[in-house]
């Protein structure tokens, strides 16, 4: 995967946590570890 278009999910779960409102910028942090876990599967 492109590592650009990698950050731009990144950024793009950031700001649909933070939209939510419900999640904290940790639970963002966690959500991309995940995400980098599951693509490098």
């Amino acid at each position: 995967m492109i590592k650009e278009d990698f950050t731009v999910k990144n950024q793009f779960v950031c700001f649909m946590h933070q939209k939510s409102r419900i999640m904290t910028k940790q639970h963002c942090q966690e959500a991309i570890k995940h995400l980098e876990f599951l693509l490098k599967i």
